[in-house]
């Protein structure tokens, strides 16, 4: 029959067969999105992964060789890796916050031109708002003028005409005693 296999049996077999696929694959996933977001700050996973693989590489070798080390240095190298994986985040969170500082001073910026244009539209209103009272008040008095004037005009014509009809009678009167004189 087989020997039973220890834990530490299996997890030499697993840390041989298996991490090995699991780190290149890793490695492969970090350079592909360096490459495609061209984020600089991926470079710090890349380095804690190089420094696994590493790690693990010296690692296997000594379960290969069945040597034992003072100390195992994977853990080590994952603590590490968390280091820059911590790292690369707030290099992020610094970038967010300078954007959005950036873009409050913008919209600040753009908040105090607003407010100078709703500022000149109020007073360009009031004094629009004052004119169109000083209009009112002229266009009133011209009407009332204009009907005074009316008024004036239709007493002007009334005598004109009764000026008209007086001559015309005393033409008629001349022209009759003239024809009287005649006959």
């Amino acid at each position: 029959s087989l020997p039973k296999m220890g834990v530490d049996g299996a997890f030499n077999s697993f840390s041989m067969i298996c991490m090995p696929p699991l780190l290149v694959f890793n490695v492969a996933i970090v350079i592909y999105s360096i490459i495609k977001t061209k984020n600089k700050y991926y470079m710090f996973l890349l380095f804690g992964l190089v420094i696994i693989i590493y790690a693990s590489i010296r690692d296997i070798l000594l379960i290969a060789n069945s040597l034992l080390p003072y100390c195992w240095i994977v853990p080590y190298a994952y603590i590490l890796l968390m280091i820059f994986i911590f790292l690369l985040l707030s290099l992020e969170q610094g970038d967010i916050s300078a954007e959005s500082l950036k873009r409050a001073a913008e919209i600040e910026s753009k908040n105090k031109t607003l407010n100078l244009a709703v500022e000149k539209i109020k007073s360009t209103a009031e004094v629009l708002s004052k004119s169109t009272g000083d209009l009112e008040k002229i266009s009133l008095n011209l009407l009332l003028n204009a009907s005074g004037m009316s008024k004036e005009t239709i007493q002007v014509n009334n005598d004109a005409d009764n000026i008209n009809k007086f001559i015309s009678n005393i033409s008629k009167s001349a022209d009759d005693s003239n024809n009287n004189i005649n006959s």
